[in-house]
């Protein structure tokens, strides 16, 4: 159910050439929009299981089999022809008011699906990714965007703050070596 443009294989040549260049790239509409729509609204109504640790995350997790078998399905080959997979770790997470995820020291392959239709920039919760020199990428990610990353950026995304309200944000985050 990704969007076809992105199924092209100049697209896909493309992308593997910004990515050895940059070391991240984010595709605006990834997917055909009525599945965007149809994850989104399933993952709302998910049980999350908030996790704290105050040196590395705060925010809400699950592993939701039922709607992490669809993305896998619908999304992981379309990664795999960019880079290889080894070790997934995938997870549905939650940002709320005052969530975040610090800078780690390992660096690892990412991606991050966002699925928040109603998310602004002023709400914080910025997606970053830092070479460590004090060059930073940061994406302001949008409804329906993939971010890719190889191993050579750390990732942490900022603070929600205040102005979210009671606006959770949902991202799809798979990390892999």
């Amino acid at each position: 159910m990704i969007n076809e443009y992105y199924a092209n294989k100049e697209i896909i040549n493309m992308m593997i050439q910004k990515l050895k260049k940059d070391h991240v790239i984010e595709l605006q509409q990834f997917t055909k929009p009525e599945f965007a729509q149809k994850i989104s609204r399933e993952v709302k109504k998910l049980r999350f299981q908030r996790e704290e640790k105050l040196m590395s995350h705060s925010y809400g997790y699950s592993t939701d089999k039922r709607v992490l078998s669809e993305i896998v399905r619908e999304i992981i080959p379309f990664i795999i022809d960019i880079m290889p997979i080894k070790n997934l770790d995938l997870s549905i997470v939650k940002f709320e008011h005052k969530d975040y995820i610090l800078i780690h020291e390992k660096k690892q392959k990412t991606f991050i699906l966002d699925l928040t239709q109603q998310w602004s920039d002023a709400f914080g919760g910025q997606t970053v990714f830092s070479n460590m020199k004090g060059e930073n990428i940061i994406i302001n990610q949008k409804f329906n965007s993939l971010i890719l990353s190889d191993d050579k950026r750390h990732m942490f995304i900022k603070y929600i703050n205040n102005k979210s309200k009671k606006i959770a944000r949902y991202v799809v985050v798979g990390r892999f070596e």
